[in-house]
């Protein structure tokens, strides 16, 4: 049986090494040229734009300064990528455990 939960750390460090690797190739590559990490803006990004169905666009991130909405959508990322990590542990501890009692019966 699974005694710890690998996906509910491992998802939201992995989000947080690429989210590392976008924010430092702008900070370092500010003036000299396009990042080498810009393909990682959808990894950054897209998981929280599902907060546009929740807050609209008009009333809160018009008044957000870059930074703060990308720290703002960073704790959001990793909160959805911790919960779906959660959910990936439970199922696989939930399959796991009905095929040792199902084992333990024949």
């Amino acid at each position: 049986m699974l005694r710890y939960t690998p996906f509910k750390v491992i998802l939201p460090t992995l989000y947080f090494l690429l989210t590392a690797l976008f924010i430092g190739g702008i900070i370092f590559t500010i003036a000299e040229g396009p990042n080498p990490f810009g393909f990682l803006f959808e990894v950054v990004i897209y998981p929280a734009a599902l907060l546009d169905f929740v807050l609209p666009r008009s009333s809160f991130w018009s008044r957000m300064n870059e930074w703060v909405f990308l720290a703002f959508v960073v704790l959001v990322n990793l909160a959805t990528y911790f919960a779906l990590g959660s959910l990936i542990d439970y199922f696989i501890r939930r399959s796991l455990s009905g095929r040792s009692e199902s084992g333990k019966r024949t």
